[in-house]
């Protein structure tokens, strides 16, 4: 059998653009159209919106998809919206401008075997998997910053961390830093409590 296994190295080139948004207290959810069915994708399960109870689906969530259905159901065929659920981690947003129950922070398609692929995170696209514009019942994970060439060691975010705190004048849990077609996190706020940087 004639297969590669181990992907070819990438060469390193210019940092590019980095986009660094707030990461947000909440759990991991998809929401996704296969077969003209909407369907959720939460922790390590994958159900149709038909298929939701209270005793399978975040908490809140049943209420929040009966109130939204119209506007989820503008999710396009094949598309899938990945964000935070908000409402069962350890901040209390409270009366902040975190005030959905969704923030989206990535959008992907959905193959026949329900694998997320072709995985994207630059906000201007979201609306296009909902045909065109991105429904009031979902928000967009807030931006922190943006710009090319950034220092994104620890000791820049921290800095960047307690000046956005500040600013913000709530709890922060972290950071989510998307550049050059990477993603990785810098958490600062852990099981209710702040904490340092784990690397």
């Amino acid at each position: 059998m004639k297969k590669t296994i181990y992907p070819k190295t990438e060469r390193i080139g210019e940092l590019g653009d980095t986009c660094i948004t707030e990461k947000l207290d909440g759990s991991c959810l998809g929401i996704f159209k296969k077969d003209e069915e909407l369907y959720v994708a939460q922790r390590t399960h994958v159900l149709k919106f038909s298929e939701l109870k209270k005793d399978n689906a975040y908490k809140g969530l049943l209420q929040w998809v009966d109130d939204n259905k119209i506007e989820l159901d503008l999710i396009v065929e094949g598309a899938c919206v990945f964000g935070e659920w908000i409402g069962m981690g350890q901040i209390g947003y409270g009366d902040t401008e975190i005030n959905k129950r969704f923030y989206m922070f990535a959008k992907a398609n959905i193959n026949e075997d329900f694998d997320a692929y072709k995985i994207n995170y630059v906000h201007e696209y979201f609306k296009y998997s909902f045909g065109g514009e991105l429904p009031n019942c979902i928000g967009v994970v807030p931006v922190v910053t943006t710009g090319a060439k950034q220092e994104l060691s620890v000791r820049a975010l921290n800095v960047l961390y307690d000046e956005y705190q500040k600013e913000k004048e709530r709890k922060i849990e972290g950071f989510v830093i998307y550049n050059n077609g990477a993603i990785k996190k810098y958490v600062r706020f852990k099981n209710g409590k702040p904490t340092n940087h784990i690397i």
